[in-house]
């Protein structure tokens, strides 16, 4: 699943030939049939994704009327990032700002809104292990939503927090298993994956896929940007997918069991 976050993620530029570079990506809510039929319902809509070197630089939302919603602008620099989101009238929704250390580890996330503002820091430590502090722009409050903890690879696996403890269990370099300890109840999902590597241009670097872990949540973020194809979580997130001869996915019918809600979602590349 493409992030919409600003992950400082840029596609490999090594052995170029008979690599497809990842161009636009159009995902349908709750389907492509349900959105082109003009269904007079308000779950019904798109986004679609516009990439640049690998990096997300623009998306548009419609609604089920096929009118535009929405536009996001990300900006990326070395150390730094923007997302911006403005509505039909050019109004600016949201906006959120990040900043990057010089091994690209993200060390603070500035967003505003109507309705959120807010900052969060990340505090690195010499055993690779990150704390992250929200801090409430307008109680001048602040606490520490939890500590990130770094397996031997560098990769975030547990995360430690006052009310909730989670973690990955790996297994061939793969996340298969999530186990989750909150007040008094405990999860456990066990993670599947499809049996085809992902292009070489394709795969993130462990500081990308920590990055996005931070944004996220430690089980999905950590799955759909493992290096791995992800297939099915916990038997509550299914992802049915299409690849084509180069390994490269082009279509996802995505299912959310807690939900009851789908997605449906196409990748176009630079054939």
């Amino acid at each position: 699943m493409a992030s919409c976050s600003a992950d400082n993620i840029a596609e490999s530029t090594l052995n170029p030939a008979n690599e497809l570079t990842l161009q636009r990506v159009e995902t349908y809510y709750p389907s492509k049939e349900m959105y082109d039929g003009m269904n007079d319902t308000e779950y019904v809509g798109k986004n679609v994704q516009y990439f640049e070197s690998g990096y997300v630089v623009a998306d548009s939302t419609f609604n089920h009327f096929h009118n535009l919603q929405s536009t996001t602008v990300y900006t990326h620099t070395s150390n730094t990032a923007s997302v911006i989101s403005y509505d039909n009238a050019n109004t600016v929704l949201s906006t959120s700002l990040f900043n990057y250390d010089s091994l690209g580890r993200i060390t603070e996330l500035s967003v505003i809104s109507v309705d959120i503002n807010y900052r969060k820091t990340m505090s690195y430590a010499a055993d690779n292990s990150c704390t992250v502090t929200i801090h409430y722009t307008q109680s001048g409050s602040s606490e520490i939503w939890g500590t990130f903890n770094a397996n031997e690879d560098g990769l975030f696996y547990a995360r430690n927090s006052p009310n909730e403890n989670e973690m990955l269990i790996f297994e061939d370099g793969k996340p298969v298993t999530y186990k989750q300890a909150m007040l008094d109840s405990n999860t456990l999902l066990n993670i599947e994956y499809y049996n085809i590597p992902v292009p070489a241009n394709r795969l993130k670097t462990v500081t990308q896929t920590n990055n996005i872990t931070l944004m996220g949540d430690l089980v999905t973020s950590v799955a759909e940007n493992s290096n791995y194809y992800l297939k099915n979580l916990g038997g509550i997130y299914n992802y049915d997918s299409a690849f084509n001869d180069l390994n490269y996915i082009t279509h996802t019918f995505f299912t959310s069991m807690p939900y009851q809600t789908t997605q449906e979602i196409f990748y176009y590349y630079n054939e």
